[in-house]
């Protein structure tokens, strides 16, 4: 449900001789289902959209933009941290900032981790958080109907099983205009949890999805595609790590043989890691890639 604009209650502080403007805005819906917060760039807006302490969605507004009338487009990021942890605020690194500078809106949203949830009620949360934005696209300021979904690790996982199965998003579906996935294991369940390269993080996949093939098959984004497939992906991977380099090609392949657009590339000099907490600083590779996929996927009719 929008959040109307006439229960806004805003705060401005000038400090004398700076031209700095910063806001307080708090607003509680009559169902106490979602609660926004919004503050400076560096402090984001924040919009509940469930109950436990992990659906939050931090939202920053773009620097304005001369010109136009039109609403920016909307990129959601999901964190990554193996399904059991993980952080919005700190794992966005220079994201937002980059971002917002170039003239979209961005959120990055929490979720439930294990214990709390198992990984579809994860994905459901993701999905949860695409609504509840969607929801408030007026008042927030973007285009609705131009969102990008981008997420690391498991934050990707999550992502691209929201990709390739209309069930989670259901109505907001078509609003995903692309995927960015940065260096995604899971993407074939039994893969990873056959031939994963790290001992201790294999030992984490078998806790997280457990042992009923079944389930694998479900929680496989590589096993979803042929059906409603969001219709842009850009697939980062780190060079020469063969447990995402293998996923990837084999999940970029398959959209492509689906007629779905799949941008497979690796990205050199890095680690699993460090190509998230790069991405949106100056002169990093993977941030140009990013910068002219947005550019060709989230035009208006792009």
């Amino acid at each position: 449900m929008p959040i109307s604009r006439d229960h806004l209650v805003t705060r401005r502080i000038a400090p004398v001789a700076m031209l700095l403007l910063c806001s307080l805005t708090l607003v509680s819906c009559s169902a106490g289902q979602q609660r926004m917060v919004q503050d400076t760039q560096e402090r984001p807006m924040e919009l509940r959209y469930g109950q436990h302490s992990r659906q939050v969605v931090d939202y920053y507004s773009p620097e304005p933009a001369t010109g136009t009338d039109t609403p920016p487009p909307l990129i959601v990021y999901a964190h990554g941290g193996g399904w059991i942890e993980g952080d919005r605020k700190v794992q966005a690194y220079s994201k937002p900032a980059h971002f917002t500078k170039s003239g979209y809106a961005f959120a990055s949203t929490g979720y439930r981790v294990l214990p709390d949830a198992p990984v579809e009620d994860q994905a459901r949360d993701l999905a949860a958080a695409i609504a509840a934005l969607r929801g408030n696209s007026e008042n927030l300021g973007f285009d609705g109907d131009r969102i990008v979904l981008m997420g690391h690790s498991a934050g990707g996982h999550l992502a691209a099983l929201l990709g390739t199965n209309e069930e989670f998003l259901k109505q907001d579906f078509q609003a995903i205009r692309a995927i960015i996935l940065l260096d995604v294991g899971a993407l074939d369940v039994p893969y990873a949890l056959a031939r994963h390269d790290n001992p201790a993080s294999q030992r984490i996949y078998g806790r997280v999805f457990g042992g009923d093939p079944k389930r694998h098959d479900l929680l496989s984004p590589l096993y979803h595609v042929g059906g409603a497939d969001v219709p842009a992906w850009l697939v980062l991977y780190v060079e020469g790590r063969r447990f995402t380099q293998d996923q990837a090609t084999a999940l970029a392949e398959a959209l492509k043989r689906e007629g779905t657009v799949a941008d497979l590339i690796p990205i050199g000099e890095t680690n699993h890691s460090r190509l998230n907490r790069d991405l949106g600083r100056p002169d990093d590779r993977a941030t140009g890639v990013v910068d002219e996929f947005l550019i060709k996927r989230l035009q208006p009719g792009g």
